[in-house]
């Protein structure tokens, strides 16, 4: 059994499966965020989806794809704590 004072160690398989887990719940945190002022959520406009078609074939994903899109076309940056983005300004 494992206590709230010592580490977690899972294997790379329960990593991954848990990174494809999303609960609603974050979900509904954004949106209550949003509401209160303490969030803004960034839509997918026209600019954004033109500018996928700009970016080197680096990444296939298309969610990536579009978070840089979305950076480069709003001039914000891009962070990450996944794969290293290469080739991409």
């Amino acid at each position: 059994m494992t206590h709230l004072h010592q580490p977690l160690y899972v294997g790379s398989r329960a990593v991954q499966q848990l990174m494809r887990l999303v609960s609603v719940a974050s979900i509904w945190e954004v949106a209550i965020k949003h509401r209160l002022g303490k969030l803004a959520v960034l839509p997918v406009l026209d600019p954004h989806v033109i500018e996928t078609a700009q970016l080197p074939l680096v990444h296939h994903d298309p969610f990536d794809r579009m978070l840089i899109a979305q950076a480069r076309v709003e001039g914000l940056m891009a962070v990450s704590i996944g794969r290293v983005v290469i080739g991409v300004e």
